[in-house]
C-alpha cells in the first residue's frame, strides 16, 4: 500500500506485472528494475515480481544497489526488500531518508561493497530473516509508524511459516 501511495503521489504509471516480468527476463536493466520494484507493494503482483528478480541470472546486485539512490521512495523500498533477502540485513540503510543524507552514506558504501563482493548468483537461504531481523520487524510492526509497520508486515509475510512460529 505504501509503495502504491508513493507512486500515486509521483504520478507514475505502472505496467502490468506480466509485462514487466517479461521485460526483466529478456533484458534486465536498471530502468526495467526501477519500473518493476514498486509493484512489490501490490499483494497480487508481489510474488511474480519478487521471484522474477530473485531468479535473474546473473543476479543484478549492482543495479539493485544503485537503485537505493533512486529519487522515488517506492523504488528504494523495493530495492532494499529484494537486497535484504540476499544479504540477510539492511546495513543500516534508511529508505525513507534521502539517499544523499549523511545518515545513508555509510550504509550505501556497505551496500556497494557487498554488491561488488557478491558472486553473480548468490544462494538463497532456507530462512529469509535472521532472529535479529525478526525481532526488529516485530518492533516495527508494533510501532506507531504506519510505513514501518506495513513494511515489517510484508517482510514477515515473505518469510512465511518461519515467522509464524516466531510470532507465536
Amino acid at each position: 500500500m505504501l509503495l502504491c501511495a508513493a507512486l500515486l503521489i509521483g504520478g507514475a504509471s505502472i505496467a502490468p506485472a506480466d509485462e514487466l516480468a517479461d521485460a526483466l527476463k529478456r533484458q534486465p536493466s536498471p530502468e526495467s528494475l526501477a519500473a518493476a520494484l514498486p509493484l512489490l507493494a501490490d499483494p497480487a503482483q508481489r510474488n511474480q515480481i519478487r521471484s522474477t528478480i530473485q531468479d535473474l541470472k546473473p543476479y543484478p546486485a549492482k543495479d539493485l544497489t544503485a537503485l537505493l539512490s533512486h529519487s522515488q521512495l517506492a523504488v528504494r523500498l523495493g530495492a532494499l526488500e529484494i537486497l535484504e533477502e540476499k544479504a540477510g540485513g539492511d546495513f543500516g540503510y534508511n529508505p525513507w531518508t534521502e539517499p544523499t543524507h549523511p545518515d545513508n552514506e555509510a550504509p550505501l558504501a556497505l551496500w556497494k561493497k557487498w554488491s561488488q563482493s557478491t558472486d553473480e548468483s548468490p544462494q538463497k537461504s532456507s530462512r529469509l530473516l535472521s532472529e535479529e531481523q525478526r525481532h526488529a520487524y516485530l518492533r516495527d510492526l508494533l510501532s506507531d509508524d504506519s510505513n514501518k509497520s506495513a513494511r515489517a508486515r510484508r517482510m514477515l509475510e515473505a518469510d512465511g511459516l518461519s515467522s509464524v512460529g516466531f510470532l507465536e
